[in-house]
């Protein structure tokens, strides 16, 4: 098994198994061969649960729905470590992580609505009430508030 594989088997297996609130990505230039372990025997019964199911029931309410006439929203201004969520009454998604400043965090086809914008940064919590119409929107970090 390489490196490679263990990525691609989390890029697949991670967006299922959280009914689609982490989608992990990485990047490589290089040809990987580098083998992590050698798989001679069967792999032991984990007993995992059942994955989520993608499908919502009928009265449910998902950050997502509303695909046809839901909101972007741009996180700018974040400092450099800092991480953004995105919550609306018991969901949480993850908006991402600043690795610089210039960073743009960016979250499309939200459900138009109230959520609470929360910045985690060396243990000190931030959190902005927004409101999210549809179409695009613009929260700067420095302003703290939707542009």
């Amino acid at each position: 098994m390489r490196a490679q594989d263990v990525l691609e088997y989390v890029g697949r297996t991670v967006p299922r198994l959280t009914d689609q609130q982490q989608h992990p990505r990485h990047s490589t230039n290089y040809l990987d061969e580098f083998p992590m372990a050698y798989l001679k025997h069967p792999a032991p019964a984990l007993r995992l649960p059942d994955p989520r199911s993608n499908v919502l029931d009928a009265g449910s309410r998902s950050l997502d729905q509303g695909v046809r006439a839901g909101a972007t929203l741009r996180v700018v201004g974040g400092p450099t470590n800092s991480e953004f969520y995105l919550v609306q009454g018991q969901e949480q998604r993850t908006v991402g992580r600043v690795l610089n400043a210039a960073n743009t965090l960016v979250l499309e086809n939200l459900a138009p609505g109230p959520y609470d914008l929360v910045q985690e940064l060396g243990g000190k919590i931030t959190r902005w009430n927004i409101q999210l119409t549809p179409g695009p929107h613009s929260f700067n970090v420095r302003a703290g508030g939707l542009d």
